[in-house]
């Protein structure tokens, strides 16, 4: 069972570095603020159709080749930071086998797909090596980690925001006060 929580712990260690190296190269900032231009862009599109408004399609078609280009622009930023993820996992992956060549998990309440056979669940397994309880544990650390990330940074904003009001009800009250 030792083995078992060093692995999940190499795992956890190369999460956070995954969720690190992506926060910093992968300029999430920049591709909601892109995902958002182009969304709006297809509002607009898909309303100027639907009222057959020639002129703003004429503008809309003229911007065309700007959200083109930020559409290509949102498809490459999460590969920058694979250029240094992917090499990273290689080496873990080689470490697993270094450190844990005869490692075999303790058997799982559940039958996973191995990454070969996941369209047979026939020869799907509830055991496996190092590297198996890696991959799994890093997919569950990943999706718990952007959960938790996701969370926070949404009371960030609701707490940022709610600041904001009070700071407008305070100075408009200081406003009320002094005309009065």
């Amino acid at each position: 069972m030792g083995q078992t929580i060093n692995i999940f712990l190499f795992a956890a260690v190369f999460a956070v570095f995954s969720f690190y190296i992506n926060k910093k190269f992968g300029k999430r900032d920049r591709l909601k603020q892109l995902q958002k231009e182009t969304n709006e862009y297809q509002k607009q599109l898909r309303e100027a159709t639907l009222k057959k408004d020639d002129a703003e399609l004429k503008r809309l078609q003229a911007r065309e080749q700007e959200v083109m280009e930020k559409t290509k622009e949102m498809l490459f930023l999460p590969f920058r930071s694979m250029i240094i993820i992917l090499p990273a996992f290689f080496v873990a992956y080689w470490l697993l086998a270094y450190f844990f060549p005869n490692y075999v998990s303790p058997v799982l309440p559940v039958y996973l797909p191995h990454f070969y056979t996941i369209w047979d669940p026939a020869q799907w397994r509830n055991q496996f090596g190092s590297r198996g309880i890696f991959i799994y544990s890093l997919m569950l650390l990943g999706i718990v980690i952007e959960i938790i990330w996701n969370t926070r940074e949404r009371i960030k904003k609701a707490r940022a925001e709610a600041e904001k009001k009070n700071e407008e009800k305070k100075s408009g009250a200081g406003e009320a006060g002094k005309n009065a």
